[in-house]
């Protein structure tokens, strides 16, 4: 059951084409079929483009510390100081995550950080690979 009418757009249709079985067995011609109807055997994908009230925030799911004080993500500032940030999971989509609450977006996250990592402790921020190769490079 449909709970609110939505606007949608026809992004793309696709030429189809019938296969008609000749009469010698393995040959075949082609009918073009152009009236845009759904017929059996056919699908339609569709995405919905739903404003939210407020920006999505996605982490790597490894950047997710889970221990006695509840779910927490490790921040690093241009210091290399760490804080740790209460969060809250929304959606679980297996390799990120997306949160409904703790962070507003841009920090930078610690990756697979151990689980003894303290707030305020100094760590080194190592490059990414990508800017490692670029910097090679140069």
């Amino acid at each position: 059951m449909i709970a609110r009418p939505y606007a949608v757009s026809l992004n793309h249709i696709l030429e189809l084409v019938r296969l008609v079985p000749r009469q010698s067995p393995g040959s075949h011609e082609s009918e073009q079929v152009n009236d845009g109807a759904l017929r059996p055997g056919f699908y339609v994908d569709v995405q919905f483009g739903i404003p939210r009230p407020v920006p999505t925030v996605l982490i790597p799911a490894d950047a997710l510390l889970f221990n006695a004080d509840g779910l927490r993500v490790a921040t690093v500032d241009d210091a290399g100081r760490v804080h740790l940030h209460k969060v809250s999971v929304y959606r679980d989509y297996g390799t990120k995550l997306e949160l409904r609450e703790g962070l507003q977006g841009g920090e930078r996250v610690a990756l697979s950080p151990p689980a003894d990592i303290a707030e305020g402790q100094q760590v080194k921020v190592a490059a990414h690979p990508a800017d490692a190769k670029a910097e090679a490079k140069k």
